[in-house]
């Protein structure tokens, strides 16, 4: 096989290292990961670190110091003024201070002395930081726009004036103007699943700025994100037995399961019906509320004696409190489980070896890191159906995931037919147990070493 030639790659990623939150940084740290393991690619990563008073201690915990491992990689952090907000990725982060703050003079003097002959720039906050960029230093290279969420197909529409903008542009205008740039200016594009290529397409198609209309589709390439190296190494580990992993259970979901031993009750293997997501509205864990409401509530958890948890960090602090507060509210004498901050590597590992099943509550989505995650453990996911969630790209729906319409379950309460087959799959352990194998095999089969080589094929073609 041909050499690919040396590649110095500059990889802009408003999160990544200091106090994960998301998915978005957990594929972007494997990515950057990957490529600096490659003894073609040299890797300096521009990435926001919160002030001090922005992050707590669990999101300390979750940090990865894979930072300047070896010579091929080198990060530069962009230290954000406290006045910034942390733990969003919509309009509301911190994509000004972080562009702007990219102009500084140190920075410049890096990236000119690295002189980087690929930029790769995550969702339009690192497109945003390129321009930034591009306008103080000339550069030589290609640029590739990594878009981990078409924002515009999925926004709020909430006015401007609630961001603090001066401006009443609203937050699909905003969105749309942004991702078309990305788009327009990117000599490459590449995104998470066929969904997010058809809506890529679209805004491009619909861009009227671009010069040239009789030739203005871009090739944009799928890359699926890969099952992260520390996930991937715990679960080729576990085998038949959890117990290696139980003491890294985390402590809430262990107090509910002593309390309920306590009181003579026989909890299965599997005895959590888990949501793992962040506590914002785009993700929307009010879904799992509402599903498990129309499941029965705690009848139906008491039946199967499963213990509900939801598990995220608190991305919107008034909407998390309300969410955490209805939670708890479904029921009186059995616990739910709420674990507010982000999980490191052991502890996801130890929660879905308990799982029965992981339920993914919004209705469209990039991708969906966790279901990958879950499926490393043979815990199969409940997702909305119709290709709207990235991953069954990979997992395949009917296949590697419990695919049903989740908002035709939300809706119409208990009466649905989607309802009656979710309920089915649920009452059988051996479909239970199926889903997941399948869902295993499909995950463990595509990891960073896989994923990164189509990047840099990617890279090798513009």
């Amino acid at each position: 096989m041909a050499t690919s030639p040396p590649k110095r790659i500059l990889f802009l990623s408003l999160e990544l290292n200091f106090a994960p939150f998301s998915g978005n940084g957990v594929l972007a740290r494997s990515l950057v990961s990957s490529l600096s393991k490659r003894n073609d690619c040299t890797v300096k990563v521009i990435c926001a670190k919160p002030h001090s008073t922005s992050y707590t201690k669990y999101s300390l915990s979750a940090d990865i110091n894979m930072m300047e491992a070896h010579d091929s990689l080198e990060i530069w952090p962009i230290n954000l003024p406290p006045q910034c907000s942390w733990k969003r990725l919509d309009r509301s982060c911190a994509h000004q201070e972080y562009a702007t703050l990219c102009q500084q003079s140190d920075i410049l003097q890096k990236i000119q002395k690295f002189d980087p002959n690929h930029i790769i720039a995550v969702d339009w906050h690192g497109m945003l930081a390129y321009k930034a960029i591009a306008s103080k230093c000339e550069l030589e290279c290609k640029i590739i726009y990594y878009n981990f969420r078409v924002y515009s197909s999925s926004s709020w529409d909430h006015p401007a004036s609630n961001h603090g903008e001066k401006n009443e542009q609203s937050d699909d205008e905003f969105y749309k103007e942004q991702e078309q740039m990305c788009c327009r200016i990117a000599d490459a594009i590449i995104c998470l699943a066929n969904h997010d290529l058809q809506m890529l397409q679209r805004l491009i198609r619909e861009d009227k700025s671009i010069v040239d209309q009789s030739n203005k589709m871009k090739k944009i390439k799928i890359l699926f994100p890969p099952l992260r190296g520390d996930i991937l190494a715990l679960a080729e580990k576990y085998e038949t037995s959890s117990e290696p992993f139980d003491s890294y259970l985390p402590i809430q979901a262990r107090v509910a399961m002593e309390k309920l031993s306590d009181e003579g009750h026989s909890l299965p293997k599997r005895c959590f019906i888990t949501c793992c997501t962040r506590l914002s509205p785009e993700k929307a864990p009010h879904h799992f509320i509402t599903l498990l409401q129309n499941l029965g509530g705690e009848d139906f958890l008491k039946k199967n004696s499963w213990v509900p948890v939801l598990c995220g960090a608190k991305s919107v602090s008034d909407y998390a409190e309300t969410i955490i507060k209805d939670f708890r509210s479904i029921c009186k004498e059995w616990p739910c489980v709420v674990i507010d901050h982000h999980l490191g590597a052991q502890e996801l590992a130890a929660l879905f070896l308990k799982t029965a099943v992981n339920v993914h509550p919004c209705l469209y989505d990039a991708y969906g890191m966790t279901l990958v995650e879950s499926a490393a453990f043979q815990c199969p996911s409940i997702i909305n159906s119709g290709n709207k969630v990235g991953a069954t790209s990979l997992l395949v729906e009917g296949h590697g995931c419990i695919a049903v319409g989740l908002e035709e379950i939300i809706e119409n309460d208990k009466c649905s037919l989607q309802m009656k087959i979710l309920l089915d799959v649920l009452a059988s352990p051996e479909s239970l147990n199926h889903v997941g194998k399948e869902a295993k095999s499909k995950a463990l089969g595509w990891d960073e070493t896989s994923c990164c080589q189509g990047l840099v094929n990617v890279l090798d073609n513009i």
